[in-house]
């Protein structure tokens, strides 16, 4: 299975069965922040938040053979939603060069969106030149690829994803998170606080006001904005608030390849619960 396949074409289907085997469905609102958009939607649909008065932006859409540019912009024209593209560089991937990278840029600026960066492994900008990378509008990365101990990499977002022991699995993922956000050239933190399935209902246990506190702490250090994701749920509504209060930019994202791009109801949800207004959200370096 290709990195381009496996790191999101089975996430969807993983999250949705993880949400199946692992929650039940009162577990919503507090507990479940791994549940998928389509099971997630469910819940919301009957309290389902307006859209904030301010401009919406999904930062976080994947083009694919199940969405072109032109749907992408089409599904943003019905949901009053700008679009922000996003792809992954490396190995495995389409863009390993200055040259890919250029294309890619290029290639998207006839278009009314914004060109965004997905890295997948941590060391991804030395393979691109500076004056390249500051074409982009923004690049965003998240800590769902978690180096192993003894080598290779964790896919903590798949559902057969083994973790026996939560605050062992903390000891490994909050120094790599750590390492994120203050290594990476990035600008938005994606998947904050995401906890794969078989742990996923110790999720306010896990996340300690002191670790949520280091994440807002390293985030705030270097103006990195939190992603709130529309498919995993997460950060909650006190992480959320905490950062808020911190000073901490904020972005919506779907994570999709698909028709659910700008379809944003858990972060809408957000949004209102926490009070967040025009001066709270992320504004790329194009704007």
């Amino acid at each position: 299975m290709s990195h381009a396949h496996s790191r999101r074409c089975f996430l969807e289907a993983s999250l949705v069965a993880g949400a199946a085997i692992a929650t039940p469905r009162n577990l919503f609102a507090t507990e479940a922040p791994h549940l998928s958009h389509a099971l997630a939607s469910t819940n919301l649909a009957a309290s389902a938040a307006p859209k904030p008065a301010f401009a919406v932006t999904d930062y976080h859409v994947h083009l694919s053979n199940t969405l072109t540019i032109d749907q992408a912009l089409q599904l943003g024209k019905e949901r009053g939603v700008q679009i922000g593209v996003v792809d992954h560089p490396g190995p495995g991937f389409p863009i390993n060069s200055d040259a890919d990278l250029k294309k890619y840029i290029d290639g998207l600026r006839k278009y009314p969106v914004h060109v965004g960066l997905q890295p997948v492994y941590t060391g991804w900008s030395k393979g691109f030149s500076k004056p390249v990378l500051d074409q982009l509008d923004y690049v965003l990365m998240d800590a769902l690829t978690l180096p192993r101990p003894g080598g290779g990499w964790l896919a903590i977002w798949q559902i057969d994803t083994v973790v026996d022991d939560g605050e062992e699995f903390m000891t490994h993922y909050m120094p790599f998170i750590e390492q994120v956000l203050t290594t990476e050239p990035i600008d938005i933190f994606g998947w904050p606080t995401f906890l794969p399935v078989p742990i996923a209902r110790q999720y306010a246990q896990l996340w300690t006001p002191q670790r949520v506190d280091r994440i807002i702490e390293l985030a705030r250090a270097r103006k990195i904005a939190i992603e709130i994701n529309e498919v995993a749920h997460v950060p909650d509504e006190n992480f959320i608030g905490r950062a808020k209060r911190a000073g901490l930019k904020f972005t919506f994202g779907t994570d999709s390849r698909n028709e659910h791009a700008a379809h944003l109801y858990y972060c809408y949800q957000m949004a209102q619960r926490c009070g967040l207004r025009e001066e709270d959200m992320f504004m790329p370096k194009r704007k």
